[in-house]
């Protein structure tokens, strides 16, 4: 029973943890700043975020997986909830896809991409917060879109999957037998 209790206050803890700040970044309203250089389509805002992070030296290759709504499957959802602010919500289970990275577009140029927490990758935990990029007098400016990039899950290799089970079943195994004596 003490450790049941133990296990659901670690769990309780954990999500606690994860639902105060999934995103992070290198600005103090957090993401990472960079320059859009005029990229409109998909595939073109893609390549300027993966160039931006390259930057900012969290080399990465994502996808696009959809703008203000998914490309891919699954669930995307942007709420405007005032000029400056936004709030995102996604659920890519079952679409082969994780969350890696949110792009805010501001009318100004400039993007604040904010990096997903791994905890995060295949579902929020509930809708988030984040906030256009700065304008040029220092204030937050008004958000024109919301880019959501990713890439495809990574699938366990067989024998990995073979060395969990195993396990899984010596636990089992060892938790009846506990029971018994």
């Amino acid at each position: 029973m003490r450790s049941t209790l133990v296990g659901c206050a670690l769990g309780i803890a954990l999500l606690s943890s994860v639902q105060a700040g999934f995103l992070t970044g290198d600005d103090p309203n957090g993401g990472t700043l960079c320059e859009n250089k005029g990229a409109q389509s998909e595939t073109e805002t893609t390549a300027r975020i993966n160039d931006c992070l390259t930057e900012s030296g969290t080399a990465d290759d994502f996808v696009w997986l959809g703008r203000d709504g998914s490309a891919v499957g699954g669930t995307i959802e942007v709420k405007y909830t005032s000029e400056q602010g936004t709030s995102v919500f996604w659920n890519l289970a079952g679409t082969g896809y994780e969350m890696w990275a949110v792009s805010v577009k501001g009318g100004n140029g400039l993007l604040r991409i904010y990096l997903v927490d791994d905890l995060q990758k295949t579902a929020a935990t509930g809708w988030e917060s984040i906030v256009g990029p700065p304008n040029g007098g220092g204030n937050i400016s008004g958000v024109s879109h919301v880019d959501f990039l990713g890439r495809k899950a990574a699938v366990p290799d067989a024998g990995s999957v073979l060395a969990m089970a195993a396990l899984g079943l010596v636990a089992l195994v060892g938790i009846g037998l506990r029971k018994r004596v």
